[in-house]
């Protein structure tokens, strides 16, 4: 919750370039009537006592990201081929995420997140000033309320910090709340046919002028029944060039199986190994891929940051993205990579902004929070002065790690 900036008043409208805001009194009733809930007092302590369990998450990720950066050349090269613009959560802009579901998520995000802070605040008999709309250029990205930043300032920091946290601590709650309904959505998932998702077929070799096509799948080798990577690897590693294999396949098309069909191919030289044969093969073990992802949380909870839009290896781990959810039925038929893309970008864009405002920068909500907490505690020790200058040292030295983030990828050498 910035603090509020300067901009070209026009009655109910102001113009920030690049955000249009209007604003209206209409609303704040009924963050009175949420505010006054028996919850809601609660759920301001739940926000408070998340974050800075958010903070430290955050900049964990931030750190982590600058280690690999500047560590490893690989990132950097792949950071650079998806260009600046994917750092920006605005769809249209970053060329990663979907128009449609990104506005959607982005709206929920920006709607929970203010709303967070208005019902806190009136629950404390802070001022809300007005509430309205927010528009990026004529596009709707979400709503605001105002609440008065003097009352903000001079209140005691438990309350204050409540009401400031009540966004972060809201978009995180929102955000796990998605990640189960997505998680939720891909146990409902199974594999149409149990076997080998083909994902692409290398032009020119063996299987490509067989016919194989991208979205195949492949039951067996020689005879023997393949359901998973493993049982490929075991049988292909000892393939030499000219070797012939059987290979049976299914035919998937609109979530049905429409056929099946046999082929007999001639291994071709590896282009990476010529002692060794290649078919032009490319594919994932459909069970190993839903298995993977809906038990991630164990062991490896960041493939939850993974976009579903990204590179085709990238997809290959998400059984829901474009290139992999032709392969899995569900329950809910159709509407299942539907919703759970809807649900990924609903989690993906409140967990990012979450994120980003509990971050010890002065004026997003944990850099106002930090600044509280040390007039609370320090009000007896430091001087108002001293208090902003610890503030502004925080903050430049958390700002500085974000944009060493952004910019060491062009900055260092290939």
């Amino acid at each position: 919750m910035p603090e509020e900036k300067e901009g070209k008043k026009f009655g109910a409208v102001e113009f920030q370039p690049p955000l249009l805001i209007v604003k209206t009194k209409r609303g704040l009733g009924l963050l009175d009537r949420l505010g006054s809930y028996t919850i809601t007092p609660w759920l301001g302590w739940f926000s408070a006592f998340l974050m800075p369990i958010i903070a430290i998450l955050g900049l964990y990720l931030v750190i982590r990201s600058v280690s690999l950066i500047i560590s490893n050349a690989l990132v950097r090269e792949y950071i650079r081929s998806i260009t600046p613009l994917a750092n920006l959560l605005i769809p249209g802009l970053n060329p990663y995420l979907p128009l449609i579901y990104g506005w959607i998520a982005l709206i929920v995000g920006i709607a929970v997140h203010e709303t967070a802070h208005g019902v806190l605040a009136r629950s404390l008999n802070f001022q809300v000033k007005s509430a309205g709309l927010l528009f990026f250029l004529i596009a709707p990205i979400g709503a605001f309320v105002e609440v008065d930043d003097k009352e903000i300032r001079a209140a005691k920091a438990r309350d204050s910090g409540r009401v400031l946290a009540a966004g972060p601590g809201s978009n995180m709650l929102v955000a796990l709340l998605s990640l189960l309904l997505l998680l939720t959505l891909v146990s409902s998932a199974a594999p149409i046919v149990n076997g080998i998702g083909i994902t692409a077929v290398a032009e020119g070799y063996p299987a490509h002028m067989a016919g194989i096509q991208p979205g195949d799948v492949l039951t067996s080798i020689n005879g023997v029944s393949i359901t998973n990577v493993v049982d490929v690897q075991n049988i292909l590693s000892t393939l030499k060039p000219g070797d012939k294999v059987v290979l049976e396949f299914v035919r998937l098309s609109n979530g049905a199986v429409i056929g099946s069909y046999s082929v007999e191919v001639s291994a071709a030289v590896n282009p990476y190994d010529s002692s060794r044969g290649y078919l032009g093969l490319i594919g994932v073990g459909l069970r190993e891929v839903l298995d993977r992802y809906k038990d991630a949380w164990k062991s490896d909870p960041l493939l939850y940051l993974v976009w579903p839009t990204f590179s085709t290896a990238n997809q290959q781990l998400i059984p829901f993205s474009q290139l992999m959810s032709r392969f899995y039925t569900s329950t809910l038929g159709s509407l299942y990579p539907t919703l759970a893309n809807l649900f990924f970008w609903i989690w993906f864009v409140n967990f990012n902004i979450s994120i980003f405002n509990a971050l010890p920068i002065y004026p997003l909500d944990g850099g106002q929070t930090f600044r509280a907490i040390l007039q609370g505690s320090l009000k007896n020790i430091a001087s108002e002065a001293t208090i902003k200058r610890l503030t502004l040292i925080v903050s430049i030295v958390i700002l500085s790690l974000v944009v060493s983030m952004l910019l060491s990828p062009y900055l260092l050498p290939h």
